[in-house]
């Protein structure tokens, strides 16, 4: 019989799902703490490029069915896991007074539940709304779904979305990570091949926040692979497929940096953004050696889909997948690689193919990243500007009591908001600092909104009891 794990809470989600503002509305266009991201000159602080990104990603892969929802694959009448992770993660970071993301979170969160397996953790493979297609987990889309319900217990409040992921991050641990070895398994149900753009290092990092088990011991493990499997060739490219010691495997199809790999440049990127993780500025730096001496050095629109492991070109296509993740590359290096990142950022929105299932979902991804749209929501985000890219105050909190500087000779509207989105409290300062006392408003977590002619800042804080 298959247990009920996530029933309760899920009903709590829905319950709230047409309440909850965001607390991180997009676009925040906000810097990471470390690395780089896209110049303010290639982007807009509008983001428009990533909304229509997004927009094409919903007309064509957005498949609705009563309280589920899905994203199709190549497929159209299938679904993969990996897809909902995708789905979910863009749904969390894209939700604003316009998008309002927060119910088709909750429908595809509740379809990946409704596919589960025994263990926990969805089927690999579905057809449409109806029957498993491919049976047992990929670890791929547990770690992004567990992600996104980190993240989506930031964005809207719901305590639901804790437990839920707290449940399917312990699930993950028990069935898709070799326990003795500390190693991540690509499945619940296999474990021949290691997969290097499995690895999440940023998700990682936030599981063992909120889990007791050894992910600190997994992530040293896993840059350890990750470091031999991309030190083995001069280009730094990572293998498709390769074993517990690093060793690319497989036949000649799966020695190359493919489809299978694709994801690592990225994943690596966003774990140095949020953590700074020594390790992947080290992998991510051979990766960079290579481009900067091949014939895609400063030339996003030559970029292919796919390369041998020597770094000779292998694809023919020119595809969003492949420029926003060696574009992505470039992020942890803000000294050298800036104009690389500013060039694939303006192909991945310009010029790059975007079109079908991988390509359009890791387009919007990418971009969000790269602009400064996908923080790490679990910390209190750096100069999350919404009309300029800067801080237009800075506030000191006394528990109950708010000091507030403006940034500039200017005036100042500061606004209290609930998790329900309701202003609880509102002040304005013509010049110079403005206070605000909120010994009447009951213990939780607000949202402080910044208005000024500088522009707009926002910042969650607490409130203790009285």
């Amino acid at each position: 019989m298959r247990p009920v794990l996530f029933t309760a809470t899920l009903a709590v989600g829905f319950a709230t799902a047409l309440h909850a503002a965001p607390r991180f509305p997009f676009p925040r266009n906000g810097t990471y703490r470390y690395g780089t991201k896209v110049s303010a000159s290639a982007m807009t602080v509008t983001g428009s490029e990533v909304q229509a990104a997004f927009g094409a990603w919903k007309a064509s892969q957005l498949d609705s069915s009563g309280i589920y929802m899905r994203v199709t694959f190549d497929d159209p009448a299938t679904t993969v896991s990996e897809g909902i992770g995708y789905g979910m993660l863009i749904l969390v970071y894209m939700d604003n007074a316009t998008n309002n993301t927060k119910g088709q979170f909750d429908k595809m969160w509740a379809y990946y539940h409704k596919w589960s397996n025994i263990r926990g953790v969805m089927h690999w493979k579905i057809n449409g709304f109806s029957s498993v297609a491919g049976q047992n987990g990929a670890t791929d889309a547990e770690l992004d779904v567990a992600l996104a319900l980190l993240m989506a217990y930031k964005q809207w409040g719901d305590e639901s979305y804790l437990t839920n992921a707290k449940t399917l991050i312990a699930a993950i641990w028990n069935s898709e990570v070799d326990k003795t070895a500390r190693r991540l398994k690509p499945g619940d149900a296999w474990d021949a091949f290691k997969n290097p753009s499995y690895i999440s290092p940023a998700a990682f990092e936030l599981f063992r926040q909120v889990d007791s088990n050894a992910w600190g011991e997994l992530i040293a493990n896993e840059y350890t692979m990750l470091d031999a499997n991309t030190s083995k060739q001069s280009s730094g490219l990572p293998s498709d497929w390769c074993d517990a010691a690093g060793n690319p495997v497989g036949g000649n199809s799966s020695l190359q940096f493919g489809y299978d790999a694709i994801r690592t440049p990225w994943r690596l990127a966003l774990g140095y953004s949020w953590f700074g993780h020594p390790q992947a500025k080290t992998i991510e730096a051979r990766l960079l050696g290579w481009i900067a001496n091949a014939p895609i050095s400063s030339k996003p629109a030559s970029i292919v889909d796919g390369y041998n492991l020597d770094g000779s070109a292998k694809g023919s296509w020119n595809v969003a997948t492949y420029v926003g993740a060696l574009g992505s590359a470039g992020m942890t290096d803000s000294v050298k690689s800036q104009a690389w990142v500013d060039g694939c950022y303006t192909r991945l929105r310009k010029g790059a193919d975007g079109t079908g299932y991988f390509h359009s979902s890791l387009k919007v991804l990418y971009l969000l990243h790269m602009g400064g749209n996908l923080n790490n929501l679990w910390e209190a985000p750096v100069a999350t500007g919404i009309a300029q890219e800067r801080s237009v105050a800075t506030v000191h909190q006394a528990n109950r009591h708010l000091e507030i500087f403006p940034a500039g000779d200017s005036w100042l509207r500061a606004e209290v908001v609930d998790l329900q989105g309701r202003i609880r409290k509102t002040a304005r300062s013509a010049q110079g600092k403005l206070e605000m006392e909120l010994g009447h408003l009951p213990q939780g977590t607000y949202l402080l909104r910044l208005t000024s002619r500088e522009g707009r800042q926002e910042r969650t804080f607490a409130l203790f009891g009285n």
